[in-house]
């Protein structure tokens, strides 16, 4: 509903039905005004999104590291090793160079 400033204004209307032989009569009921709460669930509903884009990018951030530092610590065991095999390949006895 829109309230007289302008304003959004959530309600949540309870109603009954006076029936006098099985036909409608009256309508009795009232509304309560559950904005605040609608605001809260907004809200809410944002900072569980952030939360959750938070945790992935940090998830990606971690990967990256233990990616990138894998990488740094097998590059050079993996030079280390072709030298070694390389070393062993010409260091052979009875091969000539």
């Amino acid at each position: 509903m829109i309230a007289k400033d302008g304003r959004v204004v959530w309600l949540h209307n309870l109603v009954t039905v006076i029936r006098e032989e099985g036909s409608p009569k009256t309508i009795r009921g009232f509304s309560i005004d559950v904005t605040k709460s609608k605001q809260n669930e907004n809200e809410l509903r944002n900072l569980s999104g952030r939360l959750i884009n938070a945790q992935e990018e940090e998830r990606r951030r971690v990967a990256r590291e233990l990616h990138d530092d894998l990488n740094q610590r097998m590059c050079p065991a993996l030079n280390r090793a072709g030298t070694a095999g390389h070393d062993q390949a010409t260091n052979r006895p009875g091969t000539t160079t």
